[in-house]
């Protein structure tokens, strides 16, 4: 699957979304301009690290940002070479186990979002549990096949 992953083909669409998408540089000050230079120069040692499972991403850069209701949040940041090898994954395994997830589950995958309306319960979803076919309200219980 490393080889799936680190394709040409799959790289190259890698680098253009990390690109289109922009943002802020991460530790390492690159910004995602010098993305391709910095790929000219280091991206066969990039690649041997991962092929050699010696590939380790950098620090995370903490940025605090506003909130629409006046408070912050931490936002952490990946440098953009990161950024890249995490959107070549994405492309990959994304759609292996996008059919596993359940249409009621929504953080995180396109197409998908749904806030809960304020008021609502989040106790009162459906849930269904793994590969069970087991289909009622949440209890709040822990069970051995759902993650929390």
């Amino acid at each position: 699957m490393i080889e799936q992953i680190l394709e040409r083909k799959n790289l190259n669409l890698a680098y253009k979304k990390v690109v289109a998408n922009k943002g802020a540089g991460g530790v390492d000050g690159l910004q995602v301009c010098d993305l391709r230079a910095h790929l000219q120069a280091c991206g066969a040692t990039l690649l041997d690290e991962i092929r050699s499972g010696i590939y380790q991403t950098k620090p995370i850069k903490g940025i605090t940002i506003p909130k629409s209701n006046g408070k912050t949040r931490l936002l952490g940041v990946p440098t953009v070479a990161d950024r890249m090898v995490q959107q070549a994954l994405l492309q990959v395994l994304e759609p292996l186990f996008e059919p596993d997830f359940r249409p009621f589950s929504y953080g995180f995958r396109p197409g998908h979002e749904r806030a809960i309306p304020q008021g609502e319960d989040p106790g009162d979803l459906q849930v269904r549990e793994p590969r069970s076919g087991w289909e009622g309200k949440s209890s709040g219980a822990t069970s051995p096949n759902v993650h929390q």
